[in-house]
């Protein structure tokens, strides 16, 4: 995995920093309501400026008369040794991502470096179902606690991962077509099965 960079970790610092009441809220109505435990161990969420460019990379703008981007740190926890020669999780950030939340399935990579959010539980799967989401605000939705591709090229590291993965979970039939679609050539394939969220929950998010 792609070392993490200090110029990253200061710009995701600097997004968090421009998160309001009225960000937070936005995405608590679109159901975001664990995105808050992310910053237990991730840099978290934040908001930002921003000019795509091409092959999907953007670059923070001076231009503020648009809409802000959600930016949502990809990182990727290193375990080193802590005091007492304790081992500890560190949770570097790799890569940002950025979207809009009127357009949350086209996103842009700050370096273009992360081929999935959660592609730790991927790559070290422990033989539970691997909860799979559409977009980085279904994986917000999550709270981290799935994964979500971000590089759905022949070459992703993704797939050679998913040939050892006995089941994934999803509720995107989209996505799960998708899946198929690229896991097609690949043997073996993983069980795709399709979950839905408790119906108070979908009321929850649709209020």
């Amino acid at each position: 995995m792609t070392e993490g960079a200090a110029w990253l970790e200061k710009e995701a610092e600097a997004a968090a920093r421009n998160v309001t009441r009225r960000h937070v809220d936005r995405l608590l109505a679109l159901g975001c309501r664990k995105a808050a435990q992310l910053g237990v161990n991730h840099v978290p969420f934040g908001v930002m400026h921003v000019t795509p460019g091409k092959d999907r990379i953007y670059q923070p703008s001076e231009d503020t008369s648009g809409n802000m981007a959600l930016i949502v740190p990809a990182c990727w926890p290193v375990d080193e040794p802590g005091f007492n020669v304790e081992w500890r999780t560190r949770w570097p950030v790799i890569d940002l991502i950025a979207l809009y939340l009127d357009q949350p399935s086209a996103w842009y990579w700050r370096r273009g470096t992360a081929w999935a959010l959660g592609g730790h539980l991927l790559e070290h799967w422990q033989g539970e179902p691997l909860p799979i989401v559409a977009t980085p605000l279904d994986w917000l939705r999550a709270g981290g606690e799935a994964v979500c591709l971000l590089d759905w090229s022949p070459k992703s590291p993704a797939w050679p991962l998913l040939r050892m993965v006995r089941e994934v979970e999803l509720e995107d039939d989209l996505l799960g077509k998708r899946l198929l679609d690229m896991l097609a050539r690949t043997a073996p394939r993983p069980t795709i099965r399709r979950v839905r969220r408790p119906a108070h929950q979908e009321l929850t998010d649709a209020a």
